[in-house]
């Protein structure tokens, strides 16, 4: 549409000149008058997003689709990001799970907002390519919205765009970078005799795991690892951290970990067990005896009572 792309051009002279209130001002045009144009949409999310420096969905001022690096100091991870412009200020809340990542924005919108609705969309990093952009329909039961589908092993971002009659009626509240890398869930342990075992469950993205068991002397070598599950043997009394961290296959075909799921997990000492046990019948009597072991534990059927009358040797 031509007036679409008049307004991207006057969106870029007006950034050249510095005038950044008529640069969104033609941005915000352009975006009503063409809302599925990934120009208008990235260069919204490039004049919002947190920091201000290159990354998902950033571009040149009138809406360029390449995106630039994933950095500029971001750290990846569940981000707040404050939308400057607005009237309030906003947040956007990005929670990453083991299969989905939850948006949610806040203080919760004001219920004129909620008739006219939001249009939220997940900014996906394509490496020498365009940036991808996925509509985010799914609502969440707490509220806000949830990506059943991110990508693992990729940065992305989120964007949140206020409507009035189903058009963009403002600037984005838009998250920070997010690497969709989650960690594995239900990390749980059972101890015996020296001995650790483990269970935990995967992403279904991830490629496998990492899990490393550190414990008073430092990390500890030959535990078994598959699927979900770790068993070590063997161990010192004292205590231990089991760390696991799920690999990813990133787009330019690089292996990536998780931040790591920590699970602390002691080894109790257990008796020292009876190695003979003798018994021997006299006078109407029993008498026991014993090597090995520690403080004894009788037991006896119901009408018997038990004199202790050697200790053990």
């Amino acid at each position: 549409m031509k007036e679409a792309d008049d307004a991207l051009d006057a969106a870029r002279e007006a950034e050249k000149a510095g005038d950044a209130r008529a640069t969104e001002d033609c941005m915000l045009r352009a975006a009503r008058l063409a809302s599925d144009c990934p120009r208008a949409l990235l260069g919204l999310v490039r004049l919002h997003r947190a920091g201000g420096g290159a990354g998902v969905g950033a571009g040149p001022a009138a809406g360029g689709e390449k995106p630039g690096p994933a950095g500029g100091g971001e750290k990846p991870g569940p981000a707040a990001v404050y939308d400057e412009g607005a009237r309030h200020r906003e947040v956007l809340t990005v929670l990453p799970a083991p299969e989905a990542v939850t948006v949610a924005l806040s203080p919760a919108p004001p219920a004129a907002d909620v008739a006219n609705g939001r249009r939220v969309v997940r900014l996906t990093r394509v490496p020498g390519g365009p940036t991808g952009i996925t509509e985010i329909t799914d609502l969440s039961p707490a509220g806000g919205w949830v990506d059943p589908s991110p990508p693992f092993g990729q940065e992305v971002r989120y964007a949140a765009l206020p409507l009035r009659n189903g058009r963009i009626d403002g600037p984005p509240v838009v998250s920070d970078v997010l690497l969709v890398a989650p960690d594995v869930s239900g990390l749980r342990s059972t101890t015996g005799r020296g001995r650790i075992e483990a269970t935990w469950t995967e992403p279904s993205g991830a490629l496998g795991v990492r899990a490393q068991l550190v414990g008073p002397a430092g990390p500890v070598g030959g535990a078994e690892v598959r699927t979900g599950a770790l068993t070590a043997t063997g161990l010192g009394v004292g205590a231990y951290v089991l760390r696991v961290r799920c690999r990813y296959r990133s787009p330019d075909g690089a292996v990536i970990e998780s931040a790591g799921a920590e699970h602390p997990v002691s080894v109790d000492p257990w008796p020292t067990p009876v190695d003979r046990l003798d018994a021997t019948a006299a006078h109407g009597a029993v008498r026991f005896s014993w090597s090995g072991g520690t403080t004894p534990t009788y037991a006896w059927s119901p009408g018997f009572t038990a004199r202790r009358s050697r200790g053990p040797s």
